[in-house]
């Protein structure tokens, strides 16, 4: 509490003096409340769900938008966007009764491993229709049948060649009319529920555990893949979220380094890192909060209302940015509380010119960057959406409440631990602290007047035993009333 009158002594008021007093006076409250807030983040982060519907990526209102989901009503989004079961046979033969009753067995299996009933998907292929068997010798006949024995089969009242050889052009690789033989066939896995969803995610995890099963127990050689854009978009999505804890795990061990090498300290990066995480966590349960619970949708604004998931892409398009965002401005905070640190002030003094001094800049900065990253929520783009609130609550969260309180609190908690094993010179005491000379209106105000080129608010008055000191007799030793920078202040300062 000394320290924290000492600093307010000299603070030139306004507000951000008061939240520096506030933040330096009750560090430990601060930090504890802060940290107790995590918890719940934390757990709302835990719930969040990601997903790829084309919903996502179309804008609202848009032509294509409302014809898209007018098919879908109508037809279901599985027949739009189908998976596709390729099955290769051992002989590279389809055309043969054998390999239609192994295909049949093999998918019907599989589907039914799936945990889908026949209500959920239509299988189709050539040799199923809508669940029905196709007859092998009837499809066989009408593939190579003669015009006179297809108008012959005409009279049953359906095309049955025609519908025949149209169904194995587009389900194998064959034609009987070009004399080429199938050695592949595909079939139709329509779900009825989305298969972008969730619920289409975690139908085809089942389904490609419920293939490999069912060709385990058939036990030939025949060869079966499962393929479509479903299938590619989750693929795409699974392998950059298999990478992301490590996207993640890197760019927080390069700014640790960064950071410990500009301060040559090992806790201030330790710090950076765990506010700049904070800060994300903060923000990332926010948008949990208003998409995934619908926190407010109160306000009737489609761009902030609920759900149910987040778009695949906002994490992790938005993480990068807001770490680099958060560091930045965690930098020019930094940057003044050493400046006046190794001016002489002691700890809470230092951090609390650092705050008045960076405040106005930092929120100033904030504010221009959550303006220009809440525009896109004006957007028709759900995507584009979600990544402007990340971006705008991450950027108010870090200017408002990470940059501001918390980390001021922390490092006045920290105390001469903030620099360790940097050694910094011991505080000056308020009698002993020379005030910063005015700069000059002449052609070298911008080195102080001196020459030097050395800005005055980096000099540092170096004197010997009491020089200096108002009222002192003594005579300054060598060097005395030289200004130095802050190196060489560090340098020839007593060790803290």
């Amino acid at each position: 509490d000394g320290d924290a009158r000492a600093a307010g002594s000299r603070a030139r008021g306004g507000c951000w003096a008061a939240i520096a007093r506030l933040s330096i006076g009750r560090g430990w409250l601060v930090v504890l409340v802060l940290a107790a807030l995590a918890a719940p983040a934390g757990l709302a982060v835990s719930k969040i769900r990601t997903s790829q519907t084309q919903q996502e990526m179309m804008p609202r209102g848009a032509e294509t938008s409302e014809a898209y989901s007018d098919m879908v009503a109508a037809f279901g989004s599985g027949t739009l966007f189908p998976y596709w079961l390729l099955l290769v046979p051992a002989d590279g033969v389809v055309e043969s009764a054998a390999f239609f009753e192994r295909a049949r067995s093999l998918v019907r299996r599989a589907v039914e491993l799936s945990g889908v009933g026949p209500a959920g998907i239509n299988v189709t292929g050539v040799m199923l229709k809508d669940e029905a068997d196709v007859p092998f010798d009837l499809l066989r006949l009408a593939l190579h049948a003669s015009p006179a024995q297809c108008a012959q089969l005409a009279k049953s009242g359906k095309p049955v060649c025609l519908e025949a050889r149209a169904a194995w052009r587009q389900f194998t690789n064959g034609d009987p009319e070009a004399g080429k033989n199938a050695t592949a066939t595909r079939i139709s896995l329509a779900l009825k529920a989305d298969a972008f969803s969730a619920e289409g995610t975690a139908w085809l995890a089942r389904m490609r555990g419920g293939l490999a099963q069912a060709l385990g127990e058939a036990g030939g050689a025949d060869r079966a893949y499962l393929a479509g854009a479903p299938l590619a978009m989750n693929d795409s999505v699974a392998l950059v979220y298999s990478y992301f804890p490590l996207m993640i795990g890197v760019t927080l061990g390069v700014v640790f380094t960064l950071v410990a090498l500009a301060f040559r300290s090992l806790v201030v990066p330790l710090r950076a890192v765990f506010t700049v995480s904070l800060s994300l966590v903060f923000c990332f349960a926010l948008a949990w909060l208003v998409y995934g619970e619908g926190a407010l949708d109160g306000l009737r604004w489609a761009p902030l209302g609920r759900l149910g998931s987040l778009t695949w892409s906002a994490p992790v398009l938005s993480w990068p940015i807001a770490v680099g965002l958060g560091l930045d401005y965690d930098i020019f905070l930094l940057g003044r509380i050493l400046e006046h640190r190794l001016r002489g002030l002691s700890e809470p003094e230092s951090i609390a010119a650092g705050v008045e001094d960076s405040g106005p800049l930092i929120t100033a900065a904030g504010l221009i960057m959550a303006i220009a990253f809440g525009a896109l929520l004006f957007s028709t783009s759900i995507s584009l959406n979600e990544l402007a609130f990340i971006l705008t609550a991450s950027v108010l969260v870090d200017t408002l409440v990470v940059r501001t309180v918390l980390v001021p609190s922390a490092m006045a908690v920290l105390g001469r631990a903030n620099w360790w094993p940097r050694r910094l010179p011991r505080p000056v005491p308020s009698t002993d602290l020379l005030p910063l000379p005015p700069a000059p209106a002449g052609p070298d105000a911008a080195d102080g007047g001196d020459g030097s080129g050395v800005p005055p608010d980096y000099e540092t008055t170096v004197t010997n035993g009491n020089a200096g000191r108002p009222g002192s007799g003594s005579r300054a030793g060598p060097g005395a009333g030289r200004r130095l920078g802050p190196a060489d202040a560090e340098a020839t300062g007593e060790a803290d």
